[in-house]
């Protein structure tokens, strides 16, 4: 584990700096770009951020006072509110949920023009000084999912119409064997899907990851396979190319592993206790705080917001992700 971006201290501090002495202000996002170009969901500075390949972190939205009106203005002169979830497209588009603004924005891969994706019907409401979850996008190239813990939907967005995908927005846990709408879900936050189509969904506060049946629509219970941690907190989510499932735990301070082909679990980084240490070291036996997002780059390397500690860090020796 070694850290890629922040310095530990939680205001923002300033574009053109050296990405290890970047404030990072509640990393709650992460993308990876095909090119390795990494994005940073910088939540309360309400900007995203990138660390450039010199090694040097810019604003690339955000900090601007523009919110609406005819033309679509610069990515720099947006105002974001509380941005959580990022997604790089196919085109190299640039997708960010701007949470508390009800958006979700999208930058063009050239950085000259950002433009309103779709409108969501609540905002978030729920992104705190010290959060233990953050939306997430996910995208097949036709429809687009983004989780709202605060009103514990997942919506999707298909031809212009947002509408719920899973969850009935009512708090709670249900509806395991039926139809995903139909089922109650409990601050949902990461979503991520495979490569059959599954959205697999961290429903954080049930401590449990579902998953929902492309072919069946049907939601169910992947994770745990027994009783629940009632301290996990699972969160982000990423899947690599051999199908295993990894699995940000804010609540236990770790990463997991799942390997659906066995059934098992593993630790993939944490050593379960909160607090900062172990970069160059095994992953597993590193501290982790508070881990909300992860993201693949295309060597199979994971990269971890870890909020608790301002930074970001990356880990080697994964399958490479999807």
């Amino acid at each position: 584990a070694t850290v890629v971006a922040g310095n530990g201290l939680t205001s923002y501090n300033g574009d053109g700096l050296p990405a290890g002495e970047t404030q990072l202000a509640e990393p709650g996002g992460l993308a990876v770009a095909a090119n390795g170009d990494l994005y940073i969901a910088s939540t309360l500075a309400d900007r995203v951020l990138k660390v450039e390949p010199a090694g040097t972190v810019v604003t690339v939205m955000g900090g601007g006072s523009w919110l609406d009106g005819d033309e679509d203005p610069s990515p720099l002169k947006v105002r974001l509110l509380r941005p959580q979830a990022l997604l790089v497209d196919a085109s190299g588009d640039l997708l960010v949920s701007d949470y508390d603004n009800k958006l979700v924005r999208r930058a063009t891969g050239d950085g000259a023009v950002a433009t309103i994706e779709m409108e969501v019907p609540v905002a978030s409401v729920a992104f705190e000084t010290v959060s233990k979850q953050a939306g997430a996008l996910a995208s097949d190239g036709t429809r687009m999912f983004l989780s709202s813990p605060s009103d514990h939907h997942v919506w999707v967005m298909e031809a212009g119409e947002i509408v719920p995908f899973a969850g009935t927005g009512e708090a709670g846990f249900e509806g395991d064997g039926g139809a995903a709408r139909e089922a109650r879900l409990r601050n949902p936050s990461g979503v991520v899907l495979d490569g059959e189509g599954n959205l697999y969904i961290a429903d954080t506060g049930n401590h449990r990851i579902r998953k929902v049946d492309a072919a069946t629509g049907a939601i169910s219970t992947v994770w745990p396979a027994g009783e629940v941690d009632e301290a996990s907190l699972p969160t982000g989510l990423a899947v690599d190319s051999a199908g295993a499932l990894y699995v940000a735990d804010a609540g236990l301070n770790r990463v997991w592993r799942i390997d659906f082909s066995t059934g098992e679990a593993e630790v993939f980084a944490g050593n379960g206790e909160a607090g900062f240490s172990g970069d160059g070291g095994p992953a597993g036996e590193a501290r982790l705080n508070r881990p909300l997002a992860i993201a693949f780059d295309q060597d199979g390397r994971l990269y971890i917001a870890d909020a608790g500690n301002q930074r970001v860090r990356r880990v080697s020796g994964a399958a490479p992700g999807r």
